[in-house]
């Protein structure tokens, strides 16, 4: 394709009527927005940083920033947070917070590349369900 022509296709989708957010809204306080957002950013290092090691063969880096964003992660919720999301995002957390800490056992015992990249595509599935599910509402701020 040209690019003249990607870039026209470009500006006609970025100029058309905003769609509304049709994802389920989760609302929170801003203390727990805050946790889940900061818990999510941790997501995010811990995926590049279990890539990295990955590459270079760093098996202790793997193990230690999977287990990071095991489930021991999720004990210092604020209060009232895990009445806050529904059962499925509920499931789908509990679901990545145990597929970090399969992933740790794993790169210590096994220290298979194929098999972590497989547990990685798994634990991000659940990310992305989540996030074309729902969005995180602040009773800080409006309603979007």
């Amino acid at each position: 394709m040209k690019p003249v022509m990607v870039l026209t296709l470009l500006a006609l989708s970025l100029s058309g009527p905003a769609l509304a957010d049709e994802r389920e809204p989760i609302p929170l306080n801003p203390a727990q927005e805050h946790f889940v957002r900061d818990e999510m950013r941790g997501f995010l290092a811990a995926l590049q940083g279990i890539h990295a090691g990955l590459s270079s063969g760093d098996w202790v880096r793997v193990a230690a920033l999977a287990r990071g964003m095991g489930k021991a992660a999720g004990e210092t919720a604020p209060p009232g947070l895990g009445e806050a999301f529904t059962p499925r995002f509920r499931e789908w957390g509990s679901a990545t917070h145990t597929g970090f800490d399969q992933l740790a056992l794993d790169a210590e015992s096994m220290q298979d590349v194929s098999l972590a990249l497989g547990q990685l595509g798994e634990i991000m599935k659940n990310c992305m369900q989540c996030h074309a599910t729902y969005r995180i509402e602040s009773s800080a701020r409006p309603a979007r």
